[in-house]
C-alpha cells in the first residue's frame, strides 16, 4: 500500500484528507513543514499533500526543501483556499503535480491522488472540488444529524454537508472545530499583540476554510475579510475588527457547546416557559431586538421540549436577519 504524507497546520483539514484516503493508502499527518520534513526522512512517502499557507515554512518551501534533498521523483499535491492564479503559478515553479481547492471533498482528493500516482496528473493540474451532492443525497445525510443542527441559525447545514462529504465526516469536523477554538483564539490574540501580521493572516486563512467545512459561513466570510486585510497590509482594519472577529468565533463555540450540553441543563417549568413565551411575543410586537435576544439566550440555557427548541432556533434565525414578520409568524402573533 502506497504511503501519503499530509501536511496542514489546521488539524481538521489534515484529518479530512486522511479520512478520504484511508481505504486506499497508508496516511501520515504533519502539522508543520518542519514536522513533515522529519517524517519524510523516516517514512519515505510516495506522495506529499500539503497546505500552501502555513506558519514557519510554507508548502512551497517544504516542496523545495524535499526536492532539493531527495530529488524530483516525489510528487507534490497542494491544497489551497487561495483562488488566485498566483498560487498555481508558483506551484508550477516548484514542480507541483496538482492543486486541490479547499474545502476539499473526499472524492476530489482521491481522484487527484490516484491520477498523480498513475502519472496522469501532469504539472500543476488544477483539481476542482467535487460536484455538490444531489438534494436526495443531502436529505439522506441530514437525517443522520441531530435535530438541533437543522435549527441552529448560525450554521448552514447544506453547505457544511456539501463541504464535509457526509454526516459522519461533518460531525467529526464539528468536534475538531470545537477542540481548537481556544488554541486558535490564543494564537490570533498573541499575533495581534506582537504585531505579527503574517501569522495572523495565516491563521485567519486557515479558519476561513475550517469554518466552511462545518457550514459556519458568516465566520468564514469574516475570516476571509481579516485575511484580505492582512495580505493588503491593513493593520488598522485588523486592529479595529479583531475583537468582533473573536466574539463571532466564540459565539459559534458557545452555540454548539450549548446544544451538546443539553442533557446537563435543567428542565424549565411549564409556568416559566409560558411566561417567557408571552414575553417573547410582547417584545416581538415591539420589535425590541435586545429583549428578544436576551429572552432567547435565557431559554436556550434551559432544557426545552423538542418542538419549542426547534421554534426558538427558527426565531433566532429570523432575528439575525431582522425579519420581524418572520419572528411574529413563528411565535403565532
Amino acid at each position: 500500500m502506497k504511503k501519503i504524507l499530509i501536511t496542514d497546520d489546521e488539524p481538521m483539514m489534515a484529518k479530512l484528507a486522511a479520512r478520504a484516503l484511508k481505504n486506499d493508502y497508508e496516511t501520515l499527518t504533519a502539522g508543520s513543514g518542519a514536522e513533515a520534513l522529519a517524517l519524510f526522512e523516516t517514512e519515505k512517502p510516495d506522495l506529499v499533500i500539503s497546505d500552501v499557507k502555513m506558519p514557519g515554512m510554507s508548502g512551497f518551501e517544504l516542496c523545495t526543501a524535499i526536492k532539493e534533498k531527495y530529488g524530483k521523483a516525489v510528487p507534490f499535491v497542494f491544497m489551497t483556499a487561495d483562488e488566485t492564479e498566483e498560487a498555481e503559478s508558483r506551484g508550477k515553479d516548484v514542480g507541483a503535480a496538482a492543486f486541490i481547492r479547499k474545502p476539499v471533498r473526499a472524492e476530489a482528493m482521491l481522484v487527484a491522488v490516484q491520477s498523480v500516482l498513475a502519472g496522469g496528473g501532469g504539472p500543476a493540474t488544477a483539481v476542482p472540488s467535487a460536484s455538490q451532492k444531489s438534494k436526495t443525497d443531502l436529505k439522506a445525510e441530514k437525517a443522520k444529524l441531530p435535530d438541533w443542527l437543522l435549527h441552529e441559525p448560525l450554521i448552514d447545514i447544506d453547505a457544511g454537508l456539501a463541504n464535509s462529504g457526509d454526516a459522519d465526516a461533518y460531525l467529526s469536523s464539528v468536534d475538531i472545530f470545537l477542540a481548537h477554538v481556544d488554541e486558535n483564539v490564543s494564537v490570533l490574540c498573541k499575533c495581534l499583540e506582537a504585531g505579527d501580521r503574517e501569522n495572523y493572516t495565516i491563521k485567519a486563512h486557515g479558519l476561513k476554510s475550517t469554518s466552511r467545512v462545518i457550514g459556519a459561513m458568516v465566520l468564514s466570510a469574516t475570516a476571509a475579510a481579516m485575511e484580505r486585510a492582512g495580505e493588503g497590509g491593513d493593520d488598522d482594519f485588523i486592529r479595529r475588527e479583531h475583537e468582533a472577529f473573536i466574539a463571532l468565533y466564540r459565539k459559534y463555540q458557545r452555540a454548539i457547546l450549548d446544544h451538546l450540553n443539553e442533557e446537563e441543563k435543567e428542565e424549565i417549568p411549564e409556568e416559566d416557559l409560558a411566561d417567557a413565551m408571552m414575553a417573547l411575543k410582547e417584545y416581538a410586537m415591539a420589535e425590541d431586538y435586545s429583549l428578544v435576544e436576551d429572552t432567547l439566550n435565557a431559554l436556550q440555557g434551559c432544557r426545552l421540549p423538542e418542538e419549542t427548541s426547534a421554534m426558538i432556533g427558527d426565531v433566532r434565525a429570523c432575528l439575525n436577519r431582522l425579519d420581524w414578520d418572520g419572528i411574529r409568524s413563528k411565535l403565532g402573533v
